[in-house]
């Protein structure tokens, strides 16, 4: 799983990001499927990355 650290802040301006933590989760082709704002159980997480691994 690849996991973006925006240093210099061009995701965040891309993507629109006001919300911290706020997690995206972008298929292979660019797309966000899912967004979620706030914290997320390591439930969640996993469950999420199934999906996108399972598309």
């Amino acid at each position: 799983m690849k996991i973006l650290f925006d240093n210099d802040g061009t995701a965040s301006i891309n993507y629109n990001i006001i919300y911290i933590p706020r997690t995206l989760f972008i298929d292979k082709d660019g797309n966000i499927v899912k967004d979620h704002s706030g914290e997320m159980t390591e439930d969640e997480l996993q469950s999420q990355v199934q999906l996108l691994l399972n598309k």
